[in-house]
């Protein structure tokens, strides 16, 4: 945990000093996505020589999808009580986002975006991009991991000492670069802007998810509670939750979580406009959770408004600082 929580800090420290040089984000964009990738193809070789796998598909499928599901579920009904006081305490937070309020037409809605406004310094934060509810990006990692996968399957039918080695140096490569990009954005003068309150909204997203899942494992007969806590800790980042998982609680909950947290993910691009009329605004952000920066930052601006696509971008962002420090405690 701690190589892991230096790693990203020290990524953080370069690309806020480096946030200028548009070459180095590039590249460390590009080595970034190529990490992910190499993780879950290298985790799909070390989960193939694991008869459990095999044995356990239909359980870790099962269990998959009711921790993705008892994890949204918990990170939405924890943000009701705050979305209740921002809609009643408006002035509390809009007055320092300095956005448009939501309770304008549409039109101007649309006419309105963000990083183009002078009054606010996000530009390079918020992407504009058009949302669809399922591209070809979503099938990369399961394609990488099947890959890997199946290549030892065929020429590696014993599990060698350098797969461990790879995933780990992967592992360490991505979080440095992803820290990177957290220091180009640079959090903390967005959570200075836009209020310290927005701290609190991905924190008691990722309590609510793991607070759930811990209450369905302690019902269950087959869901451990620390499997548990660590896979709902992911909050939708399933490279680094996948990895860290299992190589500390073995390949079998890494994979539950990669399954659990990649669904996560797509099960809010697909359901985020009823999220936001049964659960209000913040549900999306919740169930985003740390993808709320970048892959589902699109449905929650359409579904819940330019001022919610702030607040679910600075979630996200702080998110992906969390989640490899918080998912490290579990062994």
């Amino acid at each position: 945990m701690l190589t892991i929580m230096l790693l990203i800090v020290l990524g953080i420290v370069i690309g806020f000093l480096f946030r200028k040089t548009a070459s180095l984000f590039t590249v460390s964009n590009f080595i970034s996505a190529f990490s992910v990738y190499l993780l879950l193809f290298f985790m799909g070789i070390s989960t193939a020589v694991k008869k459990e796998l095999f044995e356990n598909f239909k359980i870790i499928g099962a269990q998959s999808i009711l921790l993705c599901i008892v994890g949204i579920l918990g990170s939405i009904v924890a943000l009701i009580p705050v979305g209740f006081y921002l809609k009643r305490h408006r002035s509390y937070l809009w007055s320092y986002l300095e956005l448009k309020s939501n309770e304008n037409s549409d039109e101007a809605n649309e006419d309105f975006i963000p990083e183009q406004s002078p009054n606010l310094s996000v530009s390079n934060y918020i992407p504009e991009k058009k949302e669809r509810l399922i591209t070809k990006d979503m099938f990369y990692p399961i394609i990488c991991f099947v890959l890997g996968f199946f290549f030892s399957i065929y020429f590696l039918p014993e599990k060698q000492d350098w797969m461990d080695k790879m995933v780990t140096w992967s592992l360490y490569i991505l979080i440095f670069f992803t820290g990177i990009g957290i220091g180009r954005q640079n959090a903390f003068e967005l959570i200075k802007k836009y209020h310290v309150f927005v701290i609190l909204i991905p924190l008691i997203a990722m309590f609510g998810s793991m607070l759930f899942s811990l209450l369905i494992s302690l019902v269950s007969k087959t869901l451990n509670p620390v499997n548990s806590l660590a896979i709902a800790s992911g909050m939708g980042y399933y490279s680094i939750s996948a990895i860290i998982t299992g190589q500390n609680l073995g390949e079998i909950v890494g994979v539950t979580a990669l399954f659990t947290n990649l669904l996560r993910e797509l099960l809010t691009m697909l359901f985020a406009p009823l999220m936001v009329k049964m659960f209000g605004p913040l549900a999306p952000i919740g169930s985003g959770g740390a993808t709320a920066m970048d892959t589902t930052l699109p449905f929650i601006k359409k579904s819940s408004g330019n001022e919610y696509a702030i607040i679910g971008f600075i979630s996200g962002v702080i998110l992906t600082i969390l989640v490899p420090v918080v998912t490290s405690v579990f062994h």
